[in-house]
């Protein structure tokens, strides 16, 4: 939304309130022009300015319609029959918006940025947000789930954090029945992990969050497995390099169990055995080791997995799809959103999942 408010003065003394109240209102283009050339500028003021507020406040409450703006969240279903009614519709594709202003071409931040009448001097965050909207709109029919990075959103410092926000309250209207994930492996403890709880849950209303399970349960994980209507899906074992450092180490008290002594498997069991109470624990597990992947799948039973490490990774897709089963979510982020760096960018992201589903349904047939 636009709005042009003309304020016209000659009176000097109108100086200091255009200096306290004449600065730009967040995310709504408005310009404020003083002319010299018209008395009673003190009088009509705050007339103008209450105006000007009430046009913001109007564009707030478009923007909440459209899925696009803060506020309250909106009530979600529970994620674990959330996650239940993806599998059955055989949707195991989890599209990653871990979105970077550096991957973004020129030519699609001019095509976004007049679509949506974006100035040159807004942040790359609003051209992140539109986007990520653009990558929803051509896949909410098609995705298992959305996973946001939250690091990829916080190195941008304050804008990227709106963007965030933005894009997930859009992505609860316009895709309703796909679950959302917060990606931050979050690992803390005492009220630090609370609050992070609170940051994904309240604030951000995400459907799911991924957690560091180093600090342990008791005053620790506890604080998101008490949002029992979320998903918490457990940092067990990942694909990058320098993952085995410690998750492939011994786990002394399973040393009995010759197959499952390593530090991933004794996690797997402690989320069967204890943090699944409620049935709201998955796993993150990467795709670069199929017999783990497996090991891990008889371990957990039908817990969820979120699995990484396909697509750009270059992961073995089939073997990771037969070890994993049915009830995975394999997570592409790279390989969706950046499929095309031309303006069919939405529809060729579109094509990937359509594409990666049906290598998924081949592999497990």
């Amino acid at each position: 939304m636009r709005g042009v408010l003309i304020f016209d003065s000659i009176v000097p003394s109108a100086a200091p309130i255009v200096q306290r109240t004449g600065r730009k209102i967040p995310d709504l283009e408005v310009e404020v022009r003083l002319f010299l050339g018209a008395p009673n500028f003190n009088k009509h003021i705050y007339t103008l300015l209450a105006i000007a507020m009430n046009v913001y406040k109007k564009s707030e409450k478009e923007k909440e319609k459209e899925g696009e703006g803060g506020g309250k969240v909106t009530t979600r279903h529970n994620c674990a029959e959330m996650l239940d009614a993806k599998f059955a519709e055989g949707k195991n594709v989890c599209v990653g918006l871990d979105t970077d202003p550096q991957e973004i071409s020129k030519e699609i931040d001019e095509f976004l940025r007049d679509k949506y009448k974006i100035p040159p001097s807004a942040s790359q965050g609003v051209v992140m947000r539109e986007f990520n909207k653009e990558i929803v709109r051509a896949t909410c029919d098609l995705a298992g789930a959305y996973k946001y990075n939250y690091w990829f959103y916080a190195n941008q410092l304050y804008q990227g954090l709106h963007a965030l926000e933005c894009s997930i309250a859009f992505s609860k209207k316009f895709a309703s029945d796909v679950p959302i994930i917060l990606d931050f492996k979050v690992g803390d403890v005492g009220l630090s992990m609370k609050k992070a709880a609170e940051f994904a849950f309240d604030n951000l209303g995400v459907d799911a969050a991924t957690v560091n399970p180093w600090g342990g349960y008791e005053d620790g994980l506890d604080a998101f497995f008490g949002y029992k209507d979320k998903m918490i899906f457990v940092w067990c074992k990942s694909s990058n390099k320098g993952g085995g450092d410690f998750q492939s180490m011994n786990a002394g008290d399973l040393h009995e169990r010759k197959n499952y002594a390593r530090l991933y498997f004794a996690v797997a069991h402690r989320a069967v055995e204890v943090w699944n109470g409620q049935g709201n624990c998955g796993l993150v597990i990467g795709a670069d080791d199929p017999w783990v992947v497996n090991m891990l799948r008889i371990i957990a039973g039908d817990m969820p997995f979120l699995v990484p490490g396909i697509g750009a990774q270059g992961g073995d897709l089939a073997a990771a799809v037969q070890a994993a089963g049915p009830r995975a979510l394999f997570n592409s982020s790279r390989g969706i959103i950046y499929a095309s760096k031309g303006l069919d960018f939405a529809e060729a992201a579109r094509a990937e999942v359509i594409r990666l589903q049906n290598e998924i349904n081949k592999y497990r047939s």
